[in-house]
């Protein structure tokens, strides 16, 4: 199974982390990951979200926004974390944070199977 978070900040911007392991396309992809055996989704995404973005103490609700049989989304609105809140993560070789408002969003520069969760996460 796998956690991803569409995560706002106070000031609106919207956290990504910049995936730059394909090739010399850079994709924008939400933060998260796999679920290891023995762990909630609010833990396992505890753990991701620090690992990759540094961002620790966040109230992670207690149902997805989005869920299937492989992938749970959540919403996350961080009031009291802004841009500079963001750091490097474990992978920082291989990927970076990023925070963008959304009229700065490109569409084609988001990981193609990551789109539909912008879609629904905008919805609810």
């Amino acid at each position: 199974m796998i956690v991803r978070a569409f995560i706002t900040l106070g000031d609106g911007a919207i956290v990504f982390v910049r995936d730059i392991t394909r090739g010399k396309t850079i994709f924008l992809k939400f933060p998260g990951g796999f679920v290891e055996p023995g762990e909630s989704f609010q833990e396992a995404l505890e753990r991701e979200l620090e690992q990759e973005t540094r961002l620790i103490g966040l109230a992670i609700p207690p149902k997805p926004i989005y869920l299937d049989n492989r992938l749970a989304v959540f919403k996350i609105v961080a009031a009291d974390k802004s841009m500079k809140d963001l750091g490097h993560g474990d992978d920082s070789e291989l990927e970076e944070p990023a925070a963008l408002y959304p009229w700065e969003i490109e569409m084609d520069k988001i990981l193609p199977s990551h789109r539909s969760i912008l879609g629904a996460a905008l919805a609810a």
